[in-house]
């Protein structure tokens, strides 16, 4: 197919060959831009099968993959991130959706599905969201956002039309929860910089109350009560994360009136 996949990474030595090979003769073109990894990323992408393994400054997720869209040869892209994977069944149903040319919805949702380190298939319960991540980019792009990195459609199109794919993607996340201990801790920092940067600074009420919200979201609603000890740490993780977003931005604001004050009222 006259399709190019794009992955964007950083230290993934230990997932990305198997998300490179998962489109490996696949797709007529894989991209891989590295942010500057200290481990064998680039090494193991290119020995994968990456037709194309490139560094670029990290700018944040959005910039980084329209950075990467750019070097895209085909008008039809496929994004995935480098602890993701293709399933057999998923990439059967997108040759149908090529069988005849190039299909008439511009942009598709696929369903991309949590799968922990301690499973061969997800479970019932498996948290599932569903990006658009197939798209034509004359009708979108990734959103130029150093968190937010989703894709939306040119100002000029007007028809946002989207599709949505039945077979999932299996997602690996999480590889142990240290790991994600530090992910989330990465997160938190570039959600306050966010805040900061927008005017927004948290009030002591929100930082009490959002962790249990932030739990009871995860543990009820993403079911992670099906998950037993290991969705009750991922649901204190996730809450502690929460804290640590807020705290951060009231932080960058604290410092940032002080500094203000000083330099109007010097000694």
């Amino acid at each position: 197919m006259k399709l190019s996949v794009f992955i964007i990474c950083c230290n993934e030595e230990d997932r990305i060959e198997q998300t490179i090979l998962s489109v490996n003769g696949f797709a007529d073109e894989i991209i891989v831009v590295d942010s500057g990894s200290i481990d064998r990323t680039v090494e193991v992408a290119t020995a994968a099968g990456a037709d194309k393994v490139l560094s670029h400054p990290w700018e944040g997720f959005g910039q980084q993959k329209r950075f990467a869209e750019d070097l895209c040869k085909h008008d039809w892209i496929l994004n995935l991130d480098a602890d993701e994977t293709l399933t057999e069944d998923l990439k059967k149903e997108i040759r149908g959706l090529f069988a005849h040319g190039d299909p008439e919805i511009p942009c598709w949702r696929i369903p991309i599905t949590q799968l922990y380190p301690f499973e061969d298939k997800p479970c019932w319960a498996a948290h599932t969201n569903s990006p658009i991540r197939l798209y034509h980019k004359g009708y979108a792009r990734f959103r130029n956002d150093a968190v937010h990195d989703s894709v939306v459609f040119h100002p000029h199109i007007n028809e946002k039309q989207t599709g949505k794919l039945k077979n999932y993607m299996e997602h690996r996340s999480l590889v142990s929860l240290t790991q994600t201990m530090k992910k989330i801790a990465f997160y938190s920092e570039l959600q306050a910089q966010k805040m900061f940067a927008d005017g927004k600074k948290p009030s002591i009420f929100r930082m009490v109350c959002e962790p249990f919200t932030a739990f009871s979201k995860n543990y009820i609603l993403r079911k992670f009560f099906a998950y037993g000890g290991w969705g009750i740490s991922l649901s204190l993780i996730y809450a502690a994360g929460r804290v640590l977003r807020l705290a951060r931005a009231r932080e960058l604001h604290i410092v940032d009136q002080h500094d203000t004050k000083k330099l109007s009222n010097p000694e």
